[in-house]
């Protein structure tokens, strides 16, 4: 028994990812569940889940391999994998079944298939761009915007009649932030890290306004800050996050010893870096489509239903499904769903359903709500009716 994945390794902020998840069972299975995740790797190795689909449960499944496709969350807040802090996500794809021989213990299967994330400038939100007019201690700085892209140069006039030396540094600051049940908020792993300088210039003051120039890193990572929060043991206590600032920060002394320093900072945004047309249109031909019909219907007729039927002797309905089409069906997935219920009631899996071939399926109800009854195939269709 296997699980395996397919799609693009590379994972584009802000856009969903496609994920093709094929389950081969060597043998007959009691699966509990089956899922896929969205995983970003914690400063101490722990995992965090972003976003999570669950696509088999609580069902029988018969030998054969069944697929089914998985569409994940990607937040437009999400790291891009060129941080120096967090870089590892994945793609977790698990199983649990119930053990064949004595005590029947459940057991967890699950694999991880690594992902770069990237920026895609369609999807980010960018900040408005407003000129910045900043004096304080006989300095007065002009800059024309405040919103600059990787590679960019800042450019600034400054006024600093009276003062000598002047140091005008591009500065980044960064800050980690997690919680969990285990390490609380004041984790052990998850180190201050300092502002570091990014370009400085210096010069000597002058009567007339100075103009100075400080280019931005052709790698520079956007401005952001977010938190995702979580739950363990059914409390918010979880969570991850981080904060990415640039700032502007000039320094000043008047001469003589009686004068303290002078120092004045504002604040910069970084946005991604500027994509070509042609760049965005290759990041959306990446990687396994979805099925644009999806869920796609099964042909008319292709299936007869019988009236369900109460079973004393097992306290449970029974029902015939029958394949009416000329067409093998295989990796059929049969499911019982209560109203406002995420999980299924019962799934039953069959490998494969010949043409006449009548399935006798039993499932139970936990109210009076309709219950309704969707099956699936390996080809993305599904058909569905209300019993």
């Amino acid at each position: 028994m296997k699980i395996n994945l397919k799609m693009s390794k590379n994972l584009h902020v802000g856009k969903p990812i496609v994920v093709d998840a094929i389950i081969d069972f060597t043998k007959p299975r009691q699966v509990q569940w089956a899922d896929v995740k969205l995983v970003v790797k914690r400063p101490c190795t722990k995992p965090f889940i972003l976003s999570r689909r669950e696509f088999l449960n609580n069902g029988f499944f018969e030998r054969g391999s069944y697929h089914r496709a998985a569409l994940l969350a990607a937040n437009r807040f999400l790291v891009p994998s060129i941080h120096h802090n967090i870089k590892d996500f994945y793609v977790n794809a698990s199983m649990n079944f119930i053990q064949d021989a004595p005590p029947h213990h459940p057991i967890t299967i699950d694999q991880n298939f690594p992902l770069e994330l990237h920026y895609n400038l369609k999807n980010i939100r960018l900040p408005d761009s407003r000129p910045v007019a900043l004096g304080a201690g006989g300095m007065v700085i002009h800059l024309e915007r405040d919103l600059f892209h990787p590679g960019e140069i800042v450019k600034g006039l400054l006024s600093c009649p009276g003062l000598g030396l002047i140091t005008v540094q591009l500065k980044k600051s960064s800050t980690i932030r997690c919680q969990c049940p285990d390490y609380g908020a004041n984790c052990a792993y998850v180190k201050k890290v300092p502002s570091i300088v990014l370009a400085e210039q210096k010069f000597k003051c002058k009567k007339a306004p100075v103009e100075f120039n400080l280019p931005i890193p052709a790698d520079a990572e956007m401005s952001r800050s977010y938190c995702f929060s979580g739950t363990c043991g059914g409390k918010s206590n979880d969570s991850y996050g981080e904060e990415i600032k640039y700032f502007l920060k000039i320094q000043g002394k008047r001469a003589g010893i009686r004068y303290p320093p002078i120092n004045v900072k504002t604040s910069l945004s970084i946005a991604p870096p500027i994509h070509t047309q042609e760049e965005e249109d290759a990041e959306d031909s990446e990687g396994p489509k979805f099925p644009e019909d999806y869920p796609r219907s099964f042909p008319s007729g292709a299936f007869e239903v019988s009236a369900p039927s109460w079973d004393d002797t097992t306290d449970q309905y029974r029902l015939n499904v029958t394949n009416r089409s000329n067409e093998t069906y295989r990796g059929v997935s049969a499911q019982f769903w209560e109203e406002d219920q995420s999980r299924a009631l019962k799934t039953y899996g069959f490998g494969t359903w010949n043409p006449g071939e009548t399935k006798e399926i039993e499932f139970w109800k936990t109210g009076k709500s309709l219950v309704k009854f969707i099956v699936e195939d390996n080809d993305y269709r599904q058909f569905e009716i209300s019993l």
